[in-house]
């Protein structure tokens, strides 16, 4: 009798024991979400230290972010590794991280796939995604494609958007998988449909291409609004094009502008480069402004993009936008050239036709300390001391007939052709010009993908000085071929200026390339 009685005393204490343990646990879930994370701890910790796994991740949770406690990578470790040991598949990524990062305990790639490993088998989404990044970069395991297809795969029917995002790119690479453009796009939607900025630039992509679906320019634009308006720079970047060019859209200077500037001022490169060009042009809507130009163009070589170092140089040295200074522009230009981008190198040798040997020893010292402190973005060699080149139509002989670029109005910006002879003629003191005169002649319309915006903005790139001193050379009196969207467009530039002692004329050679991607 006497036991009896014991055994019930037992369960009633326990039984109270278990509810006063609930509602201490729920106390603290309360006080969590109000932010009192003091309380929270309060409740918790017994619970931690009587074993409860929930608590323990929480508590580890608490020292990882520094709610309520000193932010202690160790203790969240230590708490991590106690609920994870009890199968708390949360604690199991979470100590994975911790060991992907080295926080808290030694980082130990094998010993976090262990543990990933073990969340991902239980079904946990976050830690199918990790193990299937391991695998895809090959980070303590041989690289395998197909592993990691298969855990990115069982992440994404879980519906993670990261999952799909990664499962469509490898559908589009064949990666572990055979090349298969229609899958690649159906797993990119389902990623975009959740609003992964990221696999709507894609689906834009995917649609501008004409991959896996129809080419369609509305579609296009469509993914990349909804991607630019999350804060999507690229996307940004391409929708301004977008509505720049008209396509997909209706053409809008002041859209294109908005969109262009966004990226810009998010640090995207290619949107800084157009932001200088629209200014130093003073195009879609714009007064010309060269110390606008030259601020964005700025930004832009201070990522290391080779043309607009070359264009900075440019400035320098015909004083566009800042004092004449030929030290910068040695400087800028060298850059480039160093860095493989050829007309740098002829600019620079421009620039040090009229500069002292001492200016050109500090111009030398400039670009040396600058890539010096940007060798992630440069090629560490000595800047080649080269004789300049004196006379220019030496020089244009040497030029080649056709230049990389975007839209064709970018190409006008940085052909060498223009750039070389405009830094030639500033340098030698010529700023006599009144204004150069770009005339388009379109001689095999093509509206459907030439609007004419398109063709009355061309008119407005002006005001380079163009002045070479003899007969142009027999390629540039040819007419040159511009294939668009698989059209081809026939365009004759004539590139006029009006000198007081009469007129030059250069038939100039350029090559529209689309938009890398």
């Amino acid at each position: 009798m006497i036991i009896i009685r014991l055994v019930v005393l037992i369960l009633l204490l326990s039984t109270q024991l278990l509810a006063c343990s609930e509602r201490d646990w729920d106390e603290g879930v309360e006080a969590y979400k109000r932010g009192d994370y003091v309380v929270a701890l309060v409740k918790w910790r017994p619970l931690a230290e009587q074993g409860r796994n929930n608590a323990q991740y929480w508590l580890g949770q608490m020292y990882y972010k520094g709610h309520g406690v000193s932010q202690d990578d160790k203790e969240a470790a230590k708490w991590y590794r106690k609920a994870a040991e009890q199968g708390h598949p949360y604690a199991q990524d979470r100590l994975g991280i911790m060991y992907t990062d080295g926080r808290g305990v030694p980082q130990d790639i094998k010993e976090a796939i262990k543990w990933f490993r073990k969340t991902a088998q239980q079904g946990y989404v976050p830690a199918q995604y990790n193990l299937g990044s391991l695998y895809y970069n090959g980070q303590g395991v041989a690289q395998d494609y197909k592993e990691a297809m298969k855990w990115f795969r069982k992440a994404a029917e879980q519906g993670s958007d990261k999952a799909q995002y990664r499962l469509a790119a490898m559908y589009a690479q064949g990666q572990g998988v055979t090349q298969d453009n229609k899958e690649a796009v159906n797993w990119c939607r389902k990623a975009a449909e959740q609003g992964h900025v990221g696999a709507q630039v894609q689906m834009g992509f995917f649609y501008s291409k004409g991959e896996g679906v129809p080419q369609d320019y509305k579609e296009t634009a469509k993914w990349y609004h909804k991607a630019a308006e999350q804060g999507g720079d690229e996307a940004q970047y391409r929708l301004g094009v977008m509505y720049a060019q008209g396509q997909g859209v209706t053409q809008d200077n002041k859209e294109a502008v908005k969109w262009c500037r966004k990226a810009a001022e998010q640090g995207h490169v290619g949107a800084q480069k157009r932001m200088g060009a629209m200014f130093y042009y003073g195009s879609y809507d714009l007064a010309q402004d060269y110390k606008e130009a030259m601020m964005w163009y700025r930004k832009a070589a201070e990522q290391g993009d080779t043309e607009a170092q070359n264009i900075l140089g440019i400035m320098y040295g015909s004083g566009f936008g800042v004092q004449q200074d030929y030290v910068q522009a040695y400087m800028w230009c060298s850059i480039a050239g160093e860095n493989g981008y050829e007309s740098g190198s002829r600019n620079r040798d421009l620039a040090a036709s009229q500069m002292t040997p001492v200016q050109i020893a500090d111009a030398q010292r400039l670009a040396r300390e600058w890539m010096e402190r940007h060798p992630y973005l440069t090629k560490l060699e000595a800047a080649p001391n080269q004789a300049p080149t004196q006379d220019v139509a030496q020089a244009l002989d040497q030029l080649p007939d056709r230049v990389p670029g975007g839209t064709l109005a970018d190409v006008i910006l940085q052909r060498d052709i223009i750039n070389h002879i405009a830094l030639w003629n500033a340098f030698n003191g010529n700023k006599g010009f009144q204004g150069a005169v770009l005339n388009t002649r379109m001689l095999t319309p093509s509206p459907e993908h030439i609007s004419e915006k398109s063709r009355e903005s061309l008119e407005t790139y002006t005001n380079i000085a163009v002045k070479h001193g003899q007969e142009p050379p027999e390629w540039a009196r040819e007419e040159w071929m511009i294939d668009r969207n698989g059209i081809n467009v026939y365009y004759e530039i004539i590139l006029i200026e009006s000198y007081t002692g009469g007129m030059d004329i250069l038939m100039g050679r350029v090559q529209e390339v689309p938009f890398s991607d």
